[in-house]
């Protein structure tokens, strides 16, 4: 099973890895412990899902508004009222 996922997913890494061939080198006059990038890594990704996430509540809460603006009215009374 593992070697044919390996198979099945080494042309996306071979992509990756053309892919990061074509960004320069980049040289810092002091060294970086390499838990640094790891760190960064984590952070940026963090970051990302968070910020997606967000973005997403929020159109939903201005979808819901605009549905309530517009007469729907809120789900959770129309619910009650049945009962």
């Amino acid at each position: 099973m593992q070697d044919f996922l390996a198979a099945l997913l080494r042309p996306v890494r071979d992509l990756v890895e053309w892919l990061l061939g074509l960004l320069p080198e980049i040289a810092l006059p002091f060294g970086v412990p390499g838990w640094v990038v790891d760190v960064l890594v984590a952070v940026i990704v963090v970051v990302a899902v968070f910020s997606a996430t967000h973005r997403g509540l929020k159109e939903r809460r201005e979808k819901l508004a605009a549905t309530r603006e517009a007469g729907g009215g809120d789900p959770d009374e129309a619910r009650s009222s049945r009962s």
